[in-house]
């Protein structure tokens, strides 16, 4: 039984200069080298288990990535969503986790110098802004979604960081869907210090 043809590639300059870009980018993830050098090899019409043999992979990722940017253009490069089940904190109440995490206790009332998770759930409770959440979360989020200007407990000391920091209320910004940062889930005081 013959193989099926390969899909043809073509590009438009904008799109042959982005995965050239992709394609030679120190810092670019090695995914994304990998499925710009694949789409650049297509165009210059090459098979699929040529492709496969010049940078070490399988004939059918070459397949997969050359048919998805064929059918899709460079959105068929991106990872598609993953399945699993959806958050059940709304983004509204991890903003205003985070909001809250950026004050100082003494400015909401609460007779503490740095939060604790129970006093920062406390208080996000008693502000109405979450129903039935558990300290854990209110760490998780902020392990998600660090306050600016804090110094996380695993980044070594230098001389030029200072040992407290404490963030402004208005230099606090609400937490987008994509910012992630690594934090200690050991952690249970809020802010480090």
């Amino acid at each position: 039984m013959p193989l099926p043809r390969a899909v043809p590639v073509t590009l438009t300059a904008a799109e042959r200069k982005t995965l050239k870009t992709r394609a030679r980018g120190a810092k670019t993830a090695y995914r994304d080298r990998l499925r710009a050098q694949i789409v650049l090899a297509a165009a210059r019409g090459r098979d699929n288990a040529r492709i496969a043999a010049d940078l070490h992979i399988t004939a059918d990722t070459a397949r997969k990535w050359r048919g998805r940017f064929a059918a899709r253009g460079l959105d068929g490069l991106r990872d598609l969503p993953r399945a699993g089940r959806p958050r059940r904190i709304s983004e509204l109440t991890r903003a205003a986790v985070v909001a809250l995490a950026c004050q100082l206790p003494a400015a909401t009332g609460v007779p503490l110098s740095r939060w604790t998770g129970p006093e920062l759930l406390a208080e996000v409770t008693r502000a109405g802004a979450a129903d039935e959440l558990p300290a854990s979360s209110v760490l998780r989020i902020l392990a998600e979604h660090p306050p600016p200007g804090q110094i996380m407990s695993s980044c070594p000391k230098t001389s030029h960081q200072p040992t407290a920091a404490k963030p402004a209320p208005d230099s606090c910004v609400p937490p987008t869907p994509t910012a992630t940062a690594s934090w200690p889930s050991s952690r249970t005081r809020w802010p480090p210090g």
